[in-house]
């Protein structure tokens, strides 16, 4: 039999295992079905990344539009710069510079 100190013990265990359990779906996945999630696509911080690897400095505006985001900005040289960048797959689309 158990007693007060065994109790003790037992109880910080499971208390121990009850959070490790509930570290591993963060609350973002909790009820998101997989497929769903893997059909999310790139984030818009991602889409600023790969709007920056096209030579894009500054980062004006970034929206949204269907199936891909929409990056604004300016490059090194101060020229207008956007790039269009597929959500579901993160290629770039287009470039076009002014």
């Amino acid at each position: 039999m158990i007693g007060r100190p065994g109790s003790a013990i037992v109880l910080i265990a499971a208390l121990g295992m009850g959070g490790a359990l509930a570290q591993q779906t963060s609350p973002t996945q909790q009820g998101t079905p997989p497929a769903a999630q893997q059909q999310a696509g790139i984030s818009a911080e991602q889409a600023m990344q790969i709007a920056r690897d096209e030579g894009m400095v500054t980062v004006e505006e970034i929206d949204r539009e269907g199936s891909y985001w929409e990056v604004e900005g300016r490059d090194a040289q101060g020229r207008e710069i956007e790039v269009k960048i597929d959500i579901a797959s993160g290629r770039v689309l287009k470039v076009e510079r002014d």
